[in-house]
């Protein structure tokens, strides 16, 4: 049983580690610690926000208009995506997605389509999220709906109808209004729900379905990842599911305690991070894109990395960022330095991106070299101020016994809302106030799941989920 200062300790941990990265998104995404760095890579192309207006920059490859800069041109150095300041989130693929501070939505790429897509394009108000795919994305909104753009071949908007033709016009999928995320497969959309289930639409099992159908499995799901070959899911004790468009999902053995999963359309691997900050690939690995020799097989999850706090799997390389803030690439672009250089190379293993060829500084404010030098990325969120133990124990010995919110400054919080599953999904209790405590009820030993969005007075939502654990 853990004391009450090995809990606080955890807490203190895990507050060192927040303060460290800046979390994006709705909350779901991962767990524990893991909160995400400010870079993306994508398809043979890599992104990064900086500054006070939150820039957004691109570099790599631009065969399909995707670094958003007005032509078809590769970039060796970081340009500026046009009209893409104040960006709250983006998305990486072939057709690109970004939703800005006010919640508008935007897309851009696909240079293969008729229209001309080198440039970000408005589509949607009060977004939510976006996922990035190889034909398509898809956008949620506020009110917890899924709406698309791009083509619809297999039936993966969702909306009753399957068609070749490309839009921009964005199209509302059925019978979804509970959505968090979704994940662009090569054939499907897989949609999130706020109480961890999973609906599909497109190609699933060896079927095509126009509408979104549940997927069933027993687990409650905190984040979802696709690329060009299969889908990849978190579940809130830290164990992955997987599964491509002619099967169902099915556990993946030999790996657990995962915090966090990675992957890109068109790409086939995924990169997986575990609580002792281990990175796994999964996958395909055809140009050394995993950190390993490319005739490597990877039909079960491999180490690649130790001491890493970040991962991100594009479709021909990677990158990852380490507890220092050093980041690696490994793998090739198609065309555009990802190197942050002006050398276009191929490597199979993990290399410091090297500050001097030429150094790099996104935000201007060092003047070593034409750039400066990498610094770590800018958080785009506020300051968390309420948050969680990770184990409480209802045994009346008046330590502990409870499951409760840590707030310093309780009257600086404006609206509360606590939310506590069990491992199936099941809400077992429901919170506003947060002086109110969950005594774990009848319920059995057992790790449980909380979500928790909170509004300090006079700044924007905030989100904390992750497990507790019942002991007694």
């Amino acid at each position: 049983m853990k004391t009450y200062f090995a809990l606080l300790s955890c807490i203190l941990f895990s507050l060192a580690l927040q303060a460290q990265n800046s979390m994006v998104g709705d909350g779901f995404g991962g767990r524990l610690w893991y909160k995400p760095y400010n870079y993306t890579v994508g398809s043979y192309s890599a992104y990064t926000i900086c500054g006070e207006d939150k820039q957004l920059y691109a570099w790599g490859a631009n065969n399909f208009g995707q670094l958003g800069n007005g032509s078809f041109i590769s970039v060796e150095k970081p340009t500026q995506v046009s009209n893409m300041s104040h960006v709250k989130y983006y998305s990486t693929g072939y057709v690109m997605g970004a939703i800005k501070d006010d919640g508008t939505g935007w897309v851009w790429g696909l240079g293969l389509s008729n229209l001309n897509c080198t440039l970000p394009v408005k589509v949607l108000d009060d977004v939510l999220f976006v996922d990035a795919g190889v034909y398509n994305s898809a956008f949620v909104k506020n009110d917890g709906t899924v709406w698309s753009v791009g083509e619809n071949s297999t039936g993966e908007f969702g909306n009753g109808q399957n068609y070749n033709s490309f839009t921009w016009i964005p199209h509302k999928m059925l019978n979804i209004n509970n959505a968090v995320r979704t994940a662009q497969g090569y054939y499907s959309t897989t949609v999130l729900l706020k109480n961890g289930s999973m609906w599909v639409a497109g190609m699933y099992n060896g079927n095509k379905y126009t509408t979104p159908v549940k997927i069933d499995i027993n687990a409650f799901i905190v984040d979802i990842k696709a690329t060009a070959n299969g889908n990849l899911a978190l579940d809130s004790a830290g164990h992955l599911w997987h599964w491509n468009h002619m099967t169902i999902p099915q556990p993946v053995s030999g790996i657990d305690h995962v915090v966090a999963i990675s992957g890109c359309n068109d790409g086939s691997h995924f990169f997986i991070l575990t609580e002792n900050h281990e990175c796994y690939a999964y996958k395909g690995n055809n140009m050394g894109q995993c950190g390993l020799p490319s005739n490597v097989d990877i039909s079960k999850p491999v180490k690649v990395a130790d001491d890493v706090n970040d991962i991100m799997a594009g479709e021909t390389f990677s990158y990852i960022i380490k507890s220092d803030g050093q980041l690696y690439a490994t793998g090739y672009s198609n065309g555009g330095s990802i190197w942050l250089n002006q050398t276009n190379i191929k490597r199979t293993e993990f290399t410091p991106i090297d500050p001097t060829l030429p150094a790099i500084n996104l935000c201007g404010t060092s003047n070593t070299g034409e750039y400066g030098t990498i610094l770590p990325p800018v958080p785009i969120v506020d300051t968390p101020i309420v948050f969680f133990p990770n184990a409480f124990s209802p045994n009346a010995d008046t330590r502990n016994d409870v499951f409760k919110p840590i707030c310093a400054d309780p009257a600086k919080v404006e609206v509360f809302d606590l939310k506590i599953f069990n491992r199936y999904g099941n809400l077992l209790f429901h919170s506003t106030s947060l002086d109110k405590a969950w005594d774990g009820g009848q319920n059995d030993l057992s790790t449980y799941f909380y979500y928790c969005r909170y509004k300090p007075y006079g700044k924007r939502f905030q989100e904390v989920k992750g497990d507790v654990i019942l002991v007694k």
